[in-house]
């Protein structure tokens, strides 16, 4: 069972990393689950089979919902979201905010992952999501990158 995922920040003109923990809250099957409803920052993991059955249709309904707080290189604290989930079988849909209050810093990055599976992606040797070049007011440029634990 995986029990976290980490957030990690770059700071481009020095040999910075810092390390944020991202702790898993859950993981559920229940179609009723609210993923709003965290009451801390952490991710939790859907994972359901739906049937369609006008069409005789079975899939593994997957999602994931994960909110991490971060400093920046001038010591600003900055949320860092990201939210993923298949439909119909293999097509994805996955969003990266970072937000200031309710103000978002970059514009939303969307993207999709052919054949979505959730084990894949935490199998993954690399970079979950790898953000570049985000730049302070002052100027300071960062990374951020997720990846598993």
């Amino acid at each position: 069972m995986r029990s976290n995922l980490i957030l990690k920040m770059s700071v481009l003109d020095k040999q910075t990393e810092v390390n944020y923990i991202i702790p898993q809250r859950g993981v559920d099957e229940d179609e009723i689950f609210n993923v709003w409803d965290m009451q801390k920052p952490g991710f939790h993991v859907v994972k359901r089979l739906i049937t369609i059955k006008e069409h005789s249709f079975y899939f593994t309904h997957q999602s994931i919902w994960l909110e991490s707080y971060f400093k920046d290189p001038d010591d600003k604290e900055f949320l860092f979201k990201f939210i993923a989930s298949n439909d119909h079988k293999t097509n994805s849909l996955c969003v990266v905010s970072i937000l200031e209050g309710e103000r978002l810093l970059l514009p939303e990055l969307r993207f999709s992952i052919e054949n979505f599976d959730l084990d894949a992606i935490f199998n993954l040797k690399r970079a979950i999501v790898e953000l570049y070049q985000i730049k302070t007011l002052s100027g300071k440029e960062y990374t951020l990158q997720l990846h598993n634990a």
